[in-house]
């Protein structure tokens, strides 16, 4: 069996389509780390970590130097022989480091995969799903349309309204002025509005914007970031069931991230189903978010998780629990959302799909990256094809 001969990393950075805003963020670029594992037959296996500050509680210089520390236990063992010893030497140090696991963890079952010549989904238990519908993320456009969207007209508002008819497919082109980042794809059948502006009024009338702008031709689901307390939570989740009805999906981490007894009366006190993302940062947490019964859907994302088989894990504790999955992304490239289409391929738990990272950069930086293809269900997400996770960096 072949052995691991050298673990290597590398930043890579790619420009936005304009600025992605969310409650406490904004970004014109993204950045992120390669992992690779060189097998000494000349296989390679690749991983992406996407650190957070907010999240993962990383940043790329301590992806590297975890990675480094790790990289001197993985030499020498062979694959698939030795894997789980790698997978222990990956996640012994216990908790922390969760993107820089999941880039190890990744890029050693995307080698592991390619000796045996078979998809990674495969070691995960194989594939439930064909394909997956994704959604597409709204962020927050700039002060200026949001003063425009307050007021209820001018022409910023006006081309933020037409940006949400690309998407839904009600008109061809692109907007040339448009607030948001776009993608080349359109005829999304479900859009994520990220709220958060600091007003909970004019979230509202954001996501109202949104919601008649696509014209029934898309699901909504909105996502607070934490911004709310409690009391505003159900007071703009009420007001936007009365106004959007079934077509309001799904409301993700209304609430701060440490306040599990707020996100369990949200969802008390709503219809809407509710989602954890940064209050389910690791398995434990996500773990201690079905014992309180404080959601009903958990979003994994691979970078909070530590790599494919753990969110395939959590997935199967909250399939035990009557809990759905909900996968998402960080900034990742189509490396990193293939890491989470594998597992996400495997899960009967999986029902919202927000894996749309790849589609905000200029370029893709990595070639066979799972596809994004318009059908009658909207936009859906196949795995790129071939051994291991699919995708390779661009040289």
């Amino acid at each position: 069996m072949p052995r691991i001969a050298s673990v290597n990393t590398k930043v890579v950075e790619a420009s936005i389509r304009g600025v992605f805003r969310i409650a406490y963020s904004a970004a014109a670029t993204t950045r992120s780390v390669f992992v690779e594992i060189v097998l000494d037959d000349g296989t390679r296996g690749w991983g992406e970590a996407s650190p957070s500050r907010r999240v993962t509680w990383e940043n790329i210089e301590a992806v590297r130097a975890y990675v480094e520390a790790v990289a001197s236990r993985l030499r020498g063992l062979s694959l698939p022989g030795e894997l789980g010893k790698a997978l222990r030497a990956i996640h012994s140090g216990g908790p922390g480091f969760s993107s820089a696991r999941a880039g190890l963890e990744s890029a050693i079952l995307d080698a592991t995969a390619r000796v045996l010549g078979e998809p990674v989904y495969t070691l995960l238990g194989g594939a439930v799903h064909d394909h997956l519908v994704t959604d597409y993320t709204v962020s927050i456009p700039g002060e200026d349309v949001l003063k425009e969207i307050r007021s209820g007209e001018g022409p910023l508002r006006d081309a933020f309204i037409e940006s949400i008819r690309y998407l839904v497919g009600l008109r061809s082109d692109k907007p040339g002025n448009a607030p948001i980042p776009l993608p080349d794809i359109n005829g999304f059948s479900v859009l994520k509005v990220k709220l958060g502006t600091g007003d909970p009024d004019l979230d509202v009338m954001l996501a109202e914007t949104v919601y008649y702008a696509a014209e029934g031709r898309a699901r909504i689901r909105v996502d607070a970031n934490q911004a709310w307390t409690r009391k505003q939570a159900v007071r703009v989740i009420r007001r936007l069931e009365d106004l959007m009805g079934s077509a309001l999906e799904l409301v993700e981490q209304p609430v701060p991230a440490n306040r599990l007894e707020d996100l369990r009366a949200v969802r008390e006190a709503v219809e809407t189903p509710v989602a954890a993302d940064e209050s389910a940062r690791s398995p434990a947490e996500a773990a201690l978010v079905a014992k309180m019964g404080a959601a009903d859907v958990v979003n994994i994302k691979i970078a909070k998780a530590g790599g494919p088989l753990q969110g395939a894990r959590i997935a199967s504790l909250l399939e035990a629990h009557g809990l759905e999955a909900m996968w998402g992304c960080m900034a990742e490239t189509g490396l990193g959302i293939a890491q989470a289409l594998h597992a996400a391929l495997t899960s009967e738990a999986t029902r919202y799909v927000d894996l749309d990272s790849p589609l905000f950069p200029v370029k893709d930086p990595v070639r066979n990256p799972p596809r994004y293809e318009k059908a009658g269900e909207g936009i859906v997400l196949r795995h790129g094809g071939g051994p291991g996770l699919g995708p390779e960096p661009l040289e």
